[in-house]
C-alpha cells in the first residue's frame, strides 16, 4: 500500500491544540499535521490563507471537523491545486436558518445565494473531487451534511448514530479509514 500524503488536519471551534492526537484522529493516517488557526480568522474571513501557508506549497488531504471543514474547503477553493482531498466530518457550513432555507429552496443547486455567501455559492457547482463525509445523524448540524450528501456518490458518504462530539467523528473517522482506497 502507498504511504498516504500529509494530512492536515483543520480544528473546530473551541478545539485545544493537542484534541486530533487525543481521539485518536491521526492514527491509522500516517503523516498529519494540525493547521493552527486562530478563532478570530473564521470571523475574519483569512482562514485559508493561513491553512495555505501551513502547508507550504504541498499537495495535502484536508480533515476538517465541525467549523474546521468550513476552512477546509474555503482552502481547497482558494488553492485547488495544493488539496488532493477532503475528509468533512459534521460540517458546520453556515447558521440553521441558512442550511434551513437552502433545503427549502430544493439544494445547493437550486438556491439562490444572497450577496457575501461566496463559499456556498461556489458550492452550488459541485464539491471538489476525493471529498468524503462523515456525519452524526442525531448531530445539529445533520441538515448541513444531508446538502453535501446530495453532491457525494454514497460511497463516500458515512452515517452513524450519534451527535456533535468527539465520540461520533473518531466514529467516523475510523469507518471512513475503513472503507476509503489509499488516498494519493
Amino acid at each position: 500500500m502507498r504511504e498516504r500524503p500529509l494530512l492536515v488536519m483543520v480544528s473546530g471551534a473551541y478545539f485545544e491544540p493537542g484534541d486530533f492526537a487525543a481521539h485518536g484522529i491521526v492514527a491509522g493516517w500516517g503523516h498529519a499535521i494540525e493547521a493552527r488557526v486562530p478563532q478570530a480568522a473564521y470571523l475574519d474571513g483569512d482562514v485559508s490563507a493561513l491553512i495555505v501557508e501551513q502547508i507550504a506549497g504541498r499537495r495535502v488531504w484536508l480533515l476538517g471537523i465541525s467549523l474546521g471543514a468550513m476552512g477546509a474547503l474555503q482552502t481547497a477553493r482558494a488553492a485547488p491545486g495544493l488539496v488532493a482531498g477532503i475528509i468533512l466530518l459534521a460540517p458546520f457550513l453556515g447558521t440553521r436558518g441558512l442550511i434551513a432555507d437552502i433545503a427549502d429552496a430544493g439544494g445547493l443547486a437550486a438556491w439562490q445565494p444572497p450577496p457575501g455567501e461566496a463559499m456556498l455559492a461556489w458550492l452550488r457547482c459541485g464539491l471538489p473531487r476525493n471529498v468524503w463525509l462523515g456525519y452524526g445523524r442525531d448531530d445539529r448540524y445533520a441538515p448541513a451534511s444531508a446538502l453535501l450528501q446530495a453532491l457525494l456518490p454514497p460511497e463516500r458518504v458515512i452515517a452513524t448514530e450519534g451527535g456533535h462530539d468527539w465520540p461520533t467523528w473518531t466514529k467516523l473517522w475510523n469507518e471512513i479509514l475503513r472503507v476509503m482506497p489509499c488516498a494519493g
